[in-house]
This record gives structure tokens, C-alpha cells and sequence, in this order.
């Protein structure tokens, strides 16, 4: 009776936690991951995540987000990060959200830095978000939050163009290509500072490592243990009937 009751309770777990996965918890996760893209090897680009530089983060760690250009904005270079994960993320005018907290002393402008965001719909067309066209907001007497909606999508001419209503995300990159020598925004240029990137409905990302986010539909897990069939009944030293 002892093996009994032990593969009844592994059946359990297994319908908990395994094949069964009814009340397994469901998430999504995403990062920022830095990149450079440097092809005439001119190493005037930088991107990482830089601690003490940032605003509070859990564990006093304070990351930032540092891109930089310290060359001419001619120079085929740029700094940024991916959004890992974020491919097949779909959205609709409720969800779509993106945005960053910027430090001030850095360079913002309409172009840098900025948010490209391309739809698995139609990945040929790239809609940018930069700094300077989104709606800014003060965080502190340092920072700056900017936000946007679908409709403040443009081109790389900074021309206003239409996004689908609801659509399926094929990626999501933050870019910094504005160099030493930039003009028409505000802030030192050649550097910046970001924080607290919103993407959809995740949580802010503000230091490296995945963001998580717990499924809506995720059902809570029952208390106690549980066999197939349901609760378990209470039983005596020999099992019942012994």
C-alpha cells in the first residue's frame, strides 16, 4: 500500500508540474541586449549596461543602459540593443507601449535614440520611435520618460505613417547612430543614458537579465496535494481497510 500511495502522489506531481501542465505557471520573458554594429572597424560605438549610472533598481544596482558615438555621424556605425524575445509578441492599441527613460545630460534628438520596431506582417517596413517626436514626461530633475503610442510611428525621414491596429512583432531593436557633431536636439551628443525600457505590457527593463511576465490566463495552483482524481483522502498508518 506504502508504493500505492507514493506512485499516486508522483502522478500528481506529474499532472501538476509536467505533461499535464494545467496548472503549471505560464511566462514570457524578454532582455536588452547590447550590440554594436561597427563594419569599417572604426571603434568609436559603445553599448552596455553600466551600473551606477541608472535610476533605483532592486538590489541598489542602478543600471543604465550606456550608448555612445564618439566619431562623426557619417561613420557606418551604431550602438544599441535587441529586445530578445520579443519576436512573436502580438499587440493591439491597448498593448502597444514603447518607450525609455533617458538621462539628460546625454544626447536626445528625434533620431537618436530611438526605437525600430518591424512586423512580422510585413518586415520590409522598419517604424521608428525617437526620443524627441514621443511624449516626455519629467522623472526626476535628471530624467526624462518618453512614451509612445502606434500612431506617433515614422520613417527614417521622421515622416508620420501608419501602423496596423493589432499586428505580430517580428523585432525590436534600441539604436544610438548620432555622433560628436549632431545638432537639433538637447543634451551633450556622442553619448546617452537609458533606463526602464517599456516594451508592451512587460514589465520595464532596467538592468541585464530576463524581465518576466506571468500569463493572464495562468490558473492559480490549487492548495495542497493533489492526485488526478482530486484531493486526497486523509488515511491511516496502513491505508484504508488495513
Amino acid at each position: 500500500m506504502r508504493k500505492m500511495r507514493i506512485g499516486a502522489l508522483l502522478l500528481g506531481f506529474l499532472f501538476l508540474f509536467g505533461v499535464g501542465g494545467v496548472f503549471a505557471a505560464r511566462v514570457a520573458h524578454i532582455k536588452a541586449k547590447p550590440f554594436i554594429v561597427d563594419p569599417t572597424e572604426s571603434g568609436i560605438v559603445s553599448a552596455a549596461w553600466v551600473a551606477q549610472q541608472g535610476l533605483p533598481d532592486r538590489g541598489k544596482s542602478n543600471h543604465a543602459l550606456y550608448l555612445a558615438k564618439d566619431g562623426e555621424t557619417v561613420v557606418d556605425a551604431k550602438a544599441g540593443a535587441r529586445i530578445v524575445g520579443a519576436a512573436g509578441l502580438v499587440f493591439d492599441p491597448v498593448t502597444f507601449v514603447i518607450g525609455f527613460d533617458f538621462r539628460n545630460d546625454g544626447w536626445s534628438s528625434a533620431k537618436s535614440p530611438r526605437v525600430e520596431v518591424t512586423l512580422t506582417e510585413d518586415p520590409a517596413t522598419t517604424y521608428f520611435f525617437g526620443a524627441a517626436a514621443g511624449t516626455q514626461t519629467p522623472v526626476n530633475a535628471d530624467w526624462t520618460r518618453v512614451s509612445f503610442t502606434a500612431a506617433q510611428a515614422t520613417d527614417a525621414d521622421g515622416n508620420v505613417v501608419a501602423m496596423p491596429a493589432t499586428g505580430t512583432i517580428n523585432s525590436i531593436l534600441v539604436v544610438f547612430d548620432e555622433g560628436t557633431d549632431a545638432t537639433g536636439g538637447t543634451g551633450t551628443p556622442g553619448f546617452a543614458y537609458l533606463d526602464n525600457l517599456q516594451i508592451l505590457d512587460f514589465p520595464a527593463i532596467g538592468k541585464p537579465g530576463n524581465v518576466l511576465k506571468k500569463s493572464p490566463r495562468t490558473p492559480k495552483k490549487p492548495k495542497g496535494p493533489m492526485s488526478p482524481q482530486g484531493p486526497m483522502e486523509p488515511q491511516g498508518p496502513m491505508g484504508p481497510g488495513m
